[in-house]
């Protein structure tokens, strides 16, 4: 039982953390376990789990056998239950790795969900604005970022939503990374604090490895040229959700073959590919501060 209570525990806490940032009840778990691919994490989660606490009550018993035969002074019986224990402790050790990492999935992709929902609010806002080349509600490219402003805006509105559960150790680093670290440094010594070392250390591979790996695509409008006032906005947020835990992560890839992603040798990700929809405001809702004095008609 306390195995299983223990756990029970690191499934949440991974849960949990994977998904700190489903602030305000916008990402439910109901909602995540319609996919399959959530409940093959969730199912590799609790079996694990389950074989854990077999294997835990199984060496009980051992250390007990052992016990009791150093107690009888029984050498060869001893000597057994401790090569038996020896033989165990490394399946042991490979079921709780892979509790762990299918726990911190489970996490990561409520936190891809939740991003995919950060894109769809940004894209909300964005599509009825105003935007260099690009009017209300049209955008110049629905696929590309790098030539629509408007796209490039919605898609960053992702990329920082599944930043707290990338890959710290990613080779690059972002052009925005040195910016976040002197924002948080500042921010730090303000409060009269030394910033923590993972702000200079991984904030800004984070952020680098997000960029790379996240996309976003809107789809185009139903006549073609412009969205109307009040259509519904479908975005699809793509992420590839880095696998972190040693061998475990290997084991996980072959699972999803099909989402499996390798960027460098022993290194996995599964790509998570997440909908949502929102209606359209329609409206670039603005008021012109200073406006053109020759225009205001009076009123007497």
């Amino acid at each position: 039982m306390l195995v299983l209570a223990l756990g029970l525990c690191v499934i949440a806490a991974c849960v949990w953390l994977g998904a700190g940032a489903t602030a305000g009840g916008s990402v439910r778990l109901a909602g995540a376990w319609a996919s399959g691919q959530f409940r093959l994490f969730a199912y590799v989660a609790i079996g694990s789990l389950a074989a854990l606490a077999v294997l835990a009550g199984w060496l009980i018993r051992v250390t007990r056998k052992a016990r009791t035969a150093r107690g009888r002074a029984l050498g060869g019986q001893e000597g057994t239950a401790i090569i038996e224990f020896a033989m165990v402790l490394p399946i042991a050790l490979a079921i709780v790795l892979m509790m762990i990492q299918a726990s911190l999935l489970m996490g990561g992709f409520l936190c891809v969900n939740y991003a995919s929902y950060c894109a769809a609010r940004a894209a909300v806002v964005f599509v009825p604005d105003v935007m260099s080349d690009e009017p209300t509600n049209v955008l110049a490219d629905y696929f590309d970022p790098d030539v629509s402003e408007k796209l490039a805006r919605i898609r960053q509105a992702a990329v920082w939503a599944v930043m707290p559960v990338s890959d710290g150790g990613y080779d690059e680093w972002s052009d925005y990374g040195d910016v976040l670290a002197e924002g948080l440094e500042e921010l730090y010594s303000r409060a009269g604090e030394e910033a923590p070392g993972w702000v200079r250390g991984y904030l800004g591979h984070k952020l680098a490895y997000a960029e790379r790996n996240t996309d976003v695509e809107l789809s185009p409008p139903a006549d073609g040229l412009q969205y109307a006032a009040h259509e519904d906005l479908h975005v699809v947020t793509r992420h590839n959700l880095y696998l972190s835990v040693p061998y475990a992560s290997r084991v996980l890839a072959a699972l999803d073959a099909e989402e499996a992603v390798e960027f460098g040798e022993g290194r996995y990700a599964l790509r998570v590919e997440i909908p949502c929809t929102l209606r359209n405001e329609g409206l670039r809702d603005t008021i012109d501060l200073y406006p053109d004095i020759e225009e205001i008609e009076p009123h007497w």
